[in-house]
C-alpha cells in the first residue's frame, strides 16, 4: 500500500549546461544579444579612437608621407570609417544569426535602406537558441564588460535620438 502523503522519489541528475566563451575576432561560434549590442555598439568609438591615434602619429611620418594623408578629402576619411563599421557590424551579425538557426545571407538584408531595420531589430530582440544547434555551443553567459558595454550602447542610442528628436 502506498502512502499518499509520502514525498515522491525521482532520480534527478544533475545535467551541467556546457557553454563556448566567445572570441570578438572568431568567425566561429555564436553570439548573444547583448554581446551583439556591446560589439557593435563600441566598435565606432575604438575606430574614432584609432583614427584620433592615427591623426597625431601623421606629423611623426616623413614629409611626402604626411603630404599626401593630409591631402585627402576629409568625405574620403568618414565614408571609409562608415565601410570599416558596416564590415564589423555584418561581421557581428553572422554570429548573431548561427546563435539562432538562421541563414547568414540575412544579414545582407541590413544593406537595403529601410528594410534593413528589420534584420536589425531580429537581431537585437530575437533570444537565440536553448541549447546546442549545428553551429556549437550556446555563448557563455554575460561578464559585466559584456553589460557595461550594452548599457553604454544603449544609452549612447537613446541620448542621439532624443537630441535629434528636440531639433
Amino acid at each position: 500500500m502506498e502512502n499518499a502523503y509520502q514525498a515522491p522519489v525521482s532520480n534527478i541528475e544533475q545535467q551541467s549546461q556546457e557553454y563556448q566563451t566567445p572570441r570578438i575576432w572568431s568567425l566561429r561560434g555564436r553570439i548573444g544579444r547583448l554581446r551583439f549590442i556591446a560589439y557593435c555598439g563600441l566598435m565606432p568609438p575604438i575606430l574614432v579612437m584609432l583614427g584620433i591615434l592615427f591623426g597625431l602619429i601623421i606629423p611623426l611620418l616623413p614629409p611626402a608621407v604626411a603630404r599626401s594623408f593630409r591631402d585627402m578629402p576629409p568625405a574620403f576619411v568618414g565614408i571609409a570609417l562608415f565601410v570599416v563599421v558596416m564590415l564589423f557590424i555584418a561581421y557581428f551579425a553572422v554570429r548573431r544569426l548561427r546563435d539562432m538557426s538562421y541563414p547568414i545571407w540575412l544579414s545582407l538584408l541590413m544593406l537595403v535602406p529601410y528594410i534593413g531595420t528589420l534584420p536589425l531589430l531580429l537581431l537585437i530582440f530575437k533570444a537565440g537558441d536553448e541549447g546546442e544547434n549545428r553551429h556549437g555551443l550556446p555563448p557563455a553567459p554575460n561578464g559585466m564588460g559584456v553589460i557595461i558595454g550594452a548599457i553604454l550602447t544603449s544609452l549612447l542610442f537613446i541620448s542621439g535620438m532624443l537630441k535629434n528628436a528636440s531639433r
